[in-house]
This record gives C-alpha cells, sequence and structure tokens, in this order.
C-alpha cells in the first residue's frame, strides 16, 4: 500500500481481529499469506478485500472464496468447493486434494474484490467467474498444472 505504513501481525493475533471488524460489519483488506489459493491469489503480492457476510446461508455459494474459522481455531481463506445444506467443503486452489469442513456460521467473510499490482478485481465480475470454472473443470489435472505454475 503505496504511502501507507505497515506492520506484520502474528496470524493468531490478527486474524481474530479481521473476524471480529467482519462481525461489526466492516470490509477489511489484507495481504494474502500462503501458497494454498495459488494460482488465483499469491503469497505476498495479491490482497483480497473481505467483505462481511450477509448471514443468510444461501447467501454462501459454491465456487466463492471465503474467509472462515476452523474447529480446531485455524482460519483459511479458501474456495467453497461444496454446499451440503449449512455445511462447507471449503478447497485452496493451490490444495491438490484436502479439504476443510466448516458449517456455513463459522464463515466470516467473503473475498468481494482482489487487488493485484495495484488493480481491483471485482470477484463477482465474469472474468473472475470465468476462470473460477474453468479451474474446477480443470481439478483432475491439478497437480500437473500447479507443478507448472511452480516453475514459472
Amino acid at each position: 500500500m503505496k504511502g501507507q505504513e505497515c506492520m506484520q501481525v502474528p496470524g493468531r493475533v490478527f486474524y481474530p481481529q479481521v473476524g471480529e471488524l467482519l462481525r461489526q460489519g466492516h470490509s477489511v483488506r489484507m495481504k494474502v499469506r500462503g501458497d494454498s489459493m495459488n494460482p488465483f491469489l499469491v503469497d505476498g503480492r495479491d490482497e483480497v478485500v473481505l467483505d462481511p457476510l450477509a448471514g443468510a446461508v444461501d447467501g454462501v455459494q459454491s465456487g466463492m472464496v471465503v474467509f472462515a474459522r476452523l474447529g480446531n481455531g485455524r482460519y483459511v481463506l479458501h474456495r467453497v468447493a461444496r454446499v451440503s445444506g449449512t455445511r462447507l467443503e471449503l478447497q485452496g486452489d493451490g490444495n491438490v486434494s484436502a479439504t476443510e469442513q466448516v458449517p456455513v456460521a463459522d464463515v466470516l467473510g467473503v473475498a468481494g474484490r482482489v487487488v493485484r499490482k495495484g488493480k481491483d478485481i471485482s470477484c463477482a465480475g465474469r472474468l473472475w467467474k470465468s476462470y473460477t470454472v474453468v479451474w474446477h473443470l480443470l481439478r483432475p489435472f491439478r497437480r500437473e498444472l500447479l507443478a507448472i505454475w511452480r516453475r514459472l
């Protein structure tokens, strides 16, 4: 963020505060950390703007990127792979097979937009949604595609 001072805060301190701000109805912009969402969200390069979840179960849909608290106390920013009633299966775009199961109630926010190299990309836009669908269809080839991505 140009012209602004940044500081690093440990996740165990930062993520609960993000969750609290989202519960209060605020949007939160944060830098992406970790590789589990490659190639869509890149560690240290991209930022995500999280919007509060409206609270309705039908507001969460397959393909959305959500910020959720797992049962073990960890927080993740992963894509909704499947919706089953009030439970969600989450999977990082950079994960080949690992998934997490969470109740919708543990979703704290949803990615509204991504900031990549200073450019805003709407997660509700046609281009983002098209990439999401294609990446989902390529799921059987994810291991090979991610290996190529890591070499770039």
